[in-house]
């Protein structure tokens, strides 16, 4: 009798420290680039809406928790917007690798400047880039002709594209301006900035200044919707 009671002694206590003995391998990158990310991006872990561990630190945007239960859990982390994202996961596997995507992005569903535009506006972006090494002065201009959003880009006042948006494209630009608005509570520190200066009817209305040098949607956006690299 006292084998057996020996037995699920010690049967019960590999269980019970085998049933904590789970770890989280992780990764915070900007998953589009497939760069990891070094910023400081006060990564959270929780379960049951507690707080497990906070300001996770990582090394190359690497970062390991260890002695978990099997479960779910919620990460929460800020982007390069300056947005809290969560992502969540199930660990059942004595190892899970999770990726937390910083270049997520949450749509605020606020009406932006060209989704208001009508067909007596005519709305301009000039965007200034500037660093050590370069300056570069760029704008495209939004107005209605004939019932039709036209759209066309300047580099260094002289302009070089103008094509028709359909709906599509109108879509993409509209998504653009939210991700511009939102890059202004970046984190910034780097020598190199972006300047977005929104201009309605001749007026500026709305000024951004980039200088996280986490983000490169413009540039993206200049090829997809213009071809211009």
């Amino acid at each position: 009798m006292k084998y057996v009671i020996l037995f699920l002694f010690v049967f019960c206590k590999s269980f019970s420290q085998n049933d904590s003995n789970f770890v989280i391998e992780g990764i915070t990158l900007n998953c589009e680039k497939n760069n990891y990310d070094s910023r400081e991006r006060y990564v959270k872990l929780k379960a049951n809406n507690e707080i497990i561990q906070e300001n996770i630190k990582q090394r190359f945007g690497e970062f390991k928790i260890k002695n978990l239960k099997k479960g779910e859990y919620t990460f929460e982390f800020t982007n390069i917007f300056g947005q809290i994202i969560t992502k969540n996961i199930v660990v059942n596997e004595k190892i899970t690798k999770v990726e937390l995507c910083t270049e997520e992005f949450v749509d605020t569903n606020q009406k932006t400047i060209l989704e208001n535009l009508t067909q007596n506006d005519t709305l301009e972006i000039s965007i200034t880039s500037s660093g050590c090494f370069h300056f570069e002065k760029e704008k495209i201009k939004y107005y209605y002709k004939s019932q039709k959003l036209i759209a066309e880009y300047f580099n260094n006042q002289k302009k070089e594209k103008r094509i028709t948006l359909n709906e599509r494209k109108r879509e993409q630009l509209i998504l653009l301006e939210k991700k511009i608005i939102a890059i202004n509570n970046s984190m910034g520190g780097c020598t190199s900035s972006t300047q977005y200066v929104f201009i309605l009817n001749g007026k500026a209305i709305q000024n951004v200044v980039d200088s996280s040098c986490d983000w490169d949607g413009y540039y993206k956006m200049k090829e997809e919707i213009f071809g211009i690299k």
